[in-house]
């Protein structure tokens, strides 16, 4: 997600925010962008595969509910930010409620764009 108000012509690095979480976008915060311009975090795409890919620990979400990432309600796991990040204002507002979800098509489509990046360090988690 973007912060609003955010100039498109000069965006800056903390005008990129995680979808998941809210964190910014930061060298050491490695991002992977989705459609309509929804971000992955390196940290939430790393918990969200151990959940998913490595544990099989994934929900099922309803038909009404779509990927941050690709926009799709697809069958199959899905993880759920335990948190839901809200832009307000010129701020991001976390509330202690499931936000955004992600499918593992797009999990391990993610991982794999990240980990191909050297400058990113991003490593899948075993």
């Amino acid at each position: 997600m973007h912060r609003p108000h955010a100039n498109p012509d000069a965006m800056e690095p903390n005008d990129f925010l995680c979808d998941f979480c809210g964190q910014c976008y930061a060298d050491d915060r490695p991002m992977v962008e989705g459609h309509k311009g929804s971000l992955v975090c390196g940290k939430c795409l790393a918990v969200a595969y151990s959940s998913v890919v490595v544990r099989n620990a994934g929900v099922v979400v309803p038909e009404h509910i779509a990927c941050a990432m690709c926009l799709l309600n697809k069958s199959g796991d899905y993880w759920q930010s335990p948190l839901r990040a809200m832009v307000m204002g010129e701020g991001v507002d976390i509330s202690p409620e499931p936000g955004a979800c992600i499918c593992r098509w797009c999990i391990e489509k993610s991982a794999a764009m990240l980990e191909k990046d050297p400058s990113s360090g991003w490593k899948r988690p075993a």
